[in-house]
């Protein structure tokens, strides 16, 4: 029911939400400033905790790595990060999605044959 809510209140407010990065944050200008000044420090804290989270989950794959260098490589990683987000969420999204469409068109096709393949030598033996 709130999906249907969502997708109504965007579809009211066509012209201005097709032309914004983030329609929802066009909706709620639309029903209240302080929700939207709301609405925007909720999404900031969204994102932040997402950020922190993949760079923390990111950087703990590299336990092998001396500690000294660990340092090195969140800053590294956090500055790549902030630079890429300064192209723009939209432009971040058109080039990121097929790529991660593709990474895991592959995955399925690996699973999927690793799958097969163990199959086909359980029923030989």
């Amino acid at each position: 029911m709130c999906i249907l809510a969502i997708n109504f209140s965007i579809l009211t407010t066509i012209e201005d939400s097709s032309l914004a990065e983030v329609p929802m944050l066009s909706v709620s200008s639309y029903i209240s400033p302080w929700l939207q000044l709301i609405f925007t420090f909720v999404l900031f804290a969204q994102i932040y905790t997402t950020a922190v989270s993949n760079l923390f989950g990111f950087v703990s794959r590299f336990h092998f790595v001396k500690s000294s260098y660990r340092k090195g490589l969140v800053l590294l990683t956090a500055l790549v990060a902030l630079l890429i987000g300064q192209l723009g969420f939209s432009t971040i999204i058109h080039h990121i999605y097929p790529i991660v469409g593709y990474g895991g068109a592959i995955l399925l096709v690996g699973l999927l044959s690793s799958w097969f393949f163990k199959q086909d030598k359980r029923n030989f033996n």
